[in-house]
């Protein structure tokens, strides 16, 4: 019984730990690009 529950919770280990990999294997190519996709340019404030 408890090798069985600790053979589940090493296989949903494994799983996020490959899709931590996955995730971190997209912010690495060069052509993702940050900076332009989640922090828009501010305008500056315009007073009249």
């Amino acid at each position: 019984m408890i090798q069985e529950q600790n053979n589940i919770l090493a296989k949903k280990i494994k799983e996020k730990e490959q899709a931590v990999a996955q995730r971190a294997a997209q912010w690495e190519q060069p052509n993702y690009r940050v900076d332009t996709f989640f922090m828009p340019q501010q305008q500056p404030l315009r007073t009249s």
